[in-house]
């Protein structure tokens, strides 16, 4: 099944099913190989487990040295980094994991166990990690950059300025010289902070709040557009279906938050899979309000500013809570929560574009290698 956006056409693929059904699983590229590392199998039991993505089938590989789920990942100097996450006993984990492509070694631990970390890469040397909720179950402002230059044999962490707002399961993306972090959870209710960090300047911004701050919500950023969609808000019973669009182009004093009833999803729904390409916010599958998970998909360009959310083809099969990752060319899903519970299913969306367009994107975003600009 295939669809078109612009110059870019995409196809739906079916990709080899993992050994065993997964959640809560991260997943990265390293030296052009996928890895699926730790999460949750079947029974919610977590795992050590780590799967590399052969040509058609997946290959257990150099396992973690202890059951992981939800890592913050990073790709940084040759290797994978998976910071702080879940440990067996669900308490949040103090580990910083490396990977060199053959073996996992602890290198080194945080000051405390974090779970719900946000990671960005900055540069193929350089990554920062935001936030996270301690063992106390609180909330935290903390800001770190890692440095592992080539040639050393260990990393430099350094602490930077805190976030504003405490906040763990945060958004973040890198957007011209900025990591902008958006909304989050702080105990149990959703946040609706908004603030970038300006990486050269070493200074935080804050922006206008998020409208309607919602849990499980969607989230993406195109063409300058932050976009926050759907999810569930507090005091409210049910997923919405409500839209909200942010202009990053603009100074932070002068952006506002936008939305209209015509840019709203054409079903509410939350814990969907999203991503963002050439100016086009795609929004697949997701939870319903009758608690099962869907095969919707839905998209807006938001390079025309009187453009509605469309329907696309039906995703492959009804999917929520999926690992996800966006390479130079496709969007894949791993794993997650099918219409009979934990799958062990995947499949990608392949894009392929117009070697004569040149996107919007390619020259306002600086994203890291092997990310494609979104």
């Amino acid at each position: 099944m295939s669809f078109t956006l612009g110059n870019i056409k995409g196809e739906f693929k079916l990709c080899p099913s993992l050994p065993e059904a997964s959640s809560n699983a991260s997943a990265a590229v390293l030296n052009e190989k996928i890895y699926l590392i730790g999460g949750c199998d079947r029974k919610g039991q977590l795992v050590s487990t780590v799967y590399r993505l052969d040509e058609n089938s997946w290959t257990e590989d150099a396992p973690l040295p202890n059951p992981l789920a939800k890592p913050a990942i990073l790709v940084i100097n040759g290797k994978i980094i998976a910071v702080g996450g879940i440990i067996n006993s669900h308490d949040a984990s103090d580990r910083v994991e490396v990977f060199d492509g053959e073996n996992w070694t602890t290198q080194s631990l945080l000051p405390e166990g974090l779970m719900g970390i946000a990671a960005v890469s900055i540069s193929d040397t350089e990554g920062i990690i935001m936030g996270g909720m301690g063992p106390d179950t609180c909330a935290r402002d903390t800001v770190r950059k890692i440095t592992w230059n080539k040639g050393s044999k260990l990393p430099r962490w350094v602490n930077l300025i805190p976030m504003p707002t405490s906040r763990y399961d945060l958004q973040v993306t890198l957007y011209g010289n900025s990591i902008f972090a958006v909304g989050g959870r702080c105990g149990k209710q959703p946040v609706g902070a908004v603030e970038s960090f300006d990486i050269e300047l070493n200074q935080w911004t804050s922006w206008m709040n998020i409208p309607s701050p919602t849990a499980l919500s969607s989230f993406g950023c195109s063409r300058g557009m932050l976009v926050v969609a759907a999810g569930l808000r507090a005091n409210h019973d049910g997923f919405c279906k409500k839209v909200s669009f942010l202009d990053i182009t603009k100074k932070a004093s002068i952006s506002d938050w936008t939305g209209q009833r015509r840019w709203s999803l054409l079903e509410a729904r939350g814990s969907c899979q999203t991503c963002s390409i050439d100016g086009w916010f795609i929004n697949l599958g997701g939870i319903n309000n009758d608690g099962k998970p869907s095969d919707k998909i839905e998209t807006i360009n938001l390079r025309e500013p009187a453009s509605r959310f469309q329907p696309l083809p039906n995703v492959p099969y009804p999917i929520a809570c999926a690992t996800t990752l966006l390479t130079k060319d496709s969007f894949y899903l791993f794993g997650g929560i099918s219409s009979f519970g934990p799958t062990s299913s995947c499949f990608k969306v392949y894009f392929e574009r117009d070697p004569n367009c040149i996107l919007f994107d390619d020259l306002a975003n600086k994203t890291p290698s092997g990310i494609d600009p979104a």
